[in-house]
């Protein structure tokens, strides 16, 4: 399995593993403040949908996103790129 990798603002590619405790948990701040403000703007937007059905299930959807913490939301939105490093702060006993 390769290491995972975390792209900085940069575009400087480093390891997860050989993150500093202080950046990676930066990274991880970063993202839930990202996923948080995504979610504000979809929030701006509205509901885009036409049909009863699809307008259900987006505001379904949207009430779901609204009742997560923000370790949830930001898993949501980045996917992997938050898995990654939220399990090797966790593995490094890390309170971000």
């Amino acid at each position: 399995m390769s290491a995972a990798m975390w792209t900085m603002r940069d575009g400087t590619k480093i390891k997860v593993r050989d993150m500093t405790n202080s950046h990676l948990a930066n990274a991880l701040r970063m993202l839930e403040r990202n996923a948080e403000r995504h979610l504000a703007a979809l929030a701006m937007c509205g509901n885009p949908f036409d049909g009863d059905g699809a307008r259900d299930a987006f505001d379904d959807m949207f009430d779901g996103l609204l009742e997560m913490d923000s370790c949830e939301l930001a898993s949501t939105v980045w996917g992997a790129a938050y898995v990654r490093l939220e399990t090797e702060a966790l593995r490094r006993g890390l309170d971000w």
